[in-house]
């Protein structure tokens, strides 16, 4: 009898934390008829229900502290930083709007994998720079819309799909930076720098 009342109350505890979960997950609104124009671009979701991309930045580095060798006879190591220009990104989610962004990317299954962006990074201001930190915030990629072939050039019958990219938690107020993959010329990997930001209440 003991057993089995244990074996209840675990069960019990169980669905209560699945509910906790479920009601706390985001909830993102309906998506738009219309998907992203553009292979590799990032956008955000904009209130009135269009899509905004974000903004498209260079990433640079900078050196930190002296260069150093871990071994007597080895080679001269560097640690640097990257960033970027400017202080904040004019592409901001105010306060209350669902944080939803999207992007449209080939099928991953070719020889040039192109998956959807994991996780988006908090940035630090400082100097009029963005720096990025170590903070990684892991998003939740979903297919959305309708598989579209003829947009890779050299296998047009690869399909682009496009994905919602949701926050696995409400990111907090300040400025994110997000990458994705894609194929250059000659068969090389681009990657392309985003960025946005999140307004505080």
């Amino acid at each position: 009898m003991a057993r089995e009342r244990l074996t209840y109350l675990l069960i019990a505890v169980f669905l209560w934390v699945c509910a906790s979960r479920a009601q706390n997950a985001p909830s993102p609104p309906p998506l738009p008829a219309s998907e992203p124009s553009t292979l590799g671009e990032v956008f955000r979701l904009t209130p009135t229900g269009t899509w905004e991309v974000l903004d498209r930045v260079k990433m640079k580095t900078q050196n930190v502290g002296k260069a150093y060798k871990e071994k007597r006879l080895g080679p001269e190591l560097q640690n640097y930083t990257i960033y970027c220009e400017g202080e904040a990104s004019s592409v901001v989610f105010k306060p209350g709007e669902a944080q939803v962004l999207a992007v449209r990317l080939l099928d991953p299954s070719g020889r040039l994998k192109h998956e959807p962006p994991g996780q988006v990074t908090q940035m630090h201001v400082q100097d009029g720079r963005r720096f990025l930190t170590k903070l990684e915030l892991p998003l939740e990629a979903r297919k959305y819309g309708n598989p579209t072939p003829g947009l890779d050039s050299k296998n047009p019958d690869r399909l682009a799909w496009s994905y919602q990219l949701v926050p696995r938690q409400t990111l907090p107020p300040g400025e994110y930076y997000v990458l994705t993959i894609v194929s250059g010329k000659l068969g090389t990997v681009a990657p392309k720098h985003f960025t946005f930001g999140v307004a505080g209440p």
